[in-house]
């Protein structure tokens, strides 16, 4: 336990800038090998491509996911590069299994004069982080209008293995979020069936209204009848 609060104690200050302490006895164990990513559907955790979408003015939540072999992570600083004109960052939260920290609005320290930001994850633990687990969640708000995506890219300036061994070139796996207009065809404030229907009448009859153009791509198509079936139940 005492062990413990001193890792969180380190991590707290990892998560606003610095390298990440990990300090574990080393062994002759194979070194672990790992991926880590974004998960853009919940559920069981896994690294997928997406991309997740967001209502214009909503938000949506997606999740940094490792994958490591035996010993394990034992230490790992994770960042989430975004374009905050499009999508910005406004939470997280942490898996409480272990020692974990998160900061949605961590600032690099080097300068950007671009529109990117960054969100930041750290964490350690004594008995290393085997198989496919989600470490942290992120709320995305969108900040930019329909069609308009941010890629989610993903780097792991520090990566270790339970031993303190640095792991060796782990695979990384960007994500993106997309920004889609509201499913609200009728405009009843519900998205429901009768909206899904204009737009199977749109793609049937080739039809083309701004309304019905959820990915704002010039089209009706199928992606936008996929759109409102993700929407189906909600409201705006």
């Amino acid at each position: 336990m005492v062990r413990r609060l001193l890792i969180l104690m380190a991590l707290v200050g990892m998560a606003a800038s610095g390298s990440l302490w990990a300090a574990v006895p080393a062994s002759a164990d194979s070194p672990a090998t790992a991926s880590v990513g974004i998960d853009h559907n919940g559920g069981a955790p896994n690294i997928n491509a997406g991309p997740a979408m967001v209502v214009e003015g909503g938000s949506v939540n997606v999740d940094v996911v490792s994958q490591a072999t035996s010993p394990g992570l034992g230490a790992w600083a994770i960042d989430v590069e975004f374009d905050q004109s499009v999508v910005d960052a406004t939470s997280c939260t942490t898996n409480l299994s272990w020692g974990q920290v998160c900061n949605p609005n961590f600032m690099p320290s080097f300068p950007d004069p671009g529109p990117d930001n960054f969100a930041r994850t750290v964490g350690a633990e004594d008995d290393g982080v085997i198989g496919t687990v989600r470490l942290s969640t992120f709320t995305f708000e969108a900040t930019g209008s329909a069609g308009e995506c941010s890629t989610l890219t993903v780097t792991a300036p520090e990566l270790f293995d339970r031993y303190s061994e640095p792991i060796v070139s782990p695979t990384v796996s960007n994500g993106q979020i997309c920004v889609v207009a509201c499913a609200d065809l009728n405009g009843d404030g519900r998205v429901n069936l009768a909206d899904g229907v204009r737009i199977l009448l749109h793609i049937l009859f080739g039809r083309y209204s701004v309304s019905a153009d959820l990915d704002a791509d010039g089209d009706v198509d199928g992606r936008d009848f996929l759109i409102w079936r993700r929407q189906a139940g909600t409201s705006c």
